[in-house]
């Protein structure tokens, strides 16, 4: 399957990340994180687990992930992204 189409985004940063689990909010080692839009809905859907084993294989390695978090929802209307959120 072709999954190409259905990543609008998709960006790592490197440096201090935080651990949400820990409690405190405040960065607990160096790392990476990635930022992803994938499309959902009937037309498409791209789940962040499934991209990540996508990537894990192409690049022939196993790829860790710690916690997958949504931050944001969007919806397409007349040809443009919408935030739900706001």
């Amino acid at each position: 399957m072709n999954i190409r189409p259905l990543i609008l985004l998709a960006e790592v940063v490197t440096g201090e990340v935080s651990d949400e689990s820990g409690g405190d909010g405040k960065p607990s080692r160096s790392g990476r994180e990635a930022f992803l839009r994938l499309r959902a809905g009937g037309q498409g859907n791209l789940r962040p687990e499934d991209f990540f084993s996508a990537l894990s294989s192409f690049l022939e390695r196993p790829i860790d992930l710690l916690w997958i978090k949504r931050t944001e929802l969007w919806a397409e209307k007349n040809g443009r992204l919408t935030s739900l959120w706001e």
